[in-house]
């Protein structure tokens, strides 16, 4: 058992990880899994700037996908996509339009 854990320990800590974000979408802490998708638009609009907010979606996209990939078990890309331009619009109303 100890040996499955520790060479399963990523994908266990991505598992819980995963199903906590879940659980505190669900129960309405929208706050805390907005801000780890936050980090995630920062950092994409750091790497390509303005004007390239397809680029940018899919780079965020993959970034989710790659790193907690057991999300995908629980939401669909559609919510996702809905996610993701919340974050975008909270940019925008509190950065402004050019943010």
């Amino acid at each position: 058992m100890i040996e499955f854990i520790t060479n399963n320990i990523q994908i266990i800590l991505a598992v819980i990880g995963i199903s906590i974000l879940v659980i505190l979408w669900v129960i309405g802490k929208k706050d805390i899994v907005k801000s780890v998708l936050l980090q995630f638009v920062i950092d994409a609009e750091a790497k390509y700037g303005s004007g390239t907010g397809a680029i940018k979606h899919d780079t965020v996209v993959g970034w989710i996908k790659a790193k907690f990939p057991t999300l995908f078990l629980f939401i669909s890309d559609k919510t996702l996509d809905k996610w993701i331009e919340d974050v975008v619009q909270y940019i925008k109303s509190e950065l402004g339009e050019k943010a």
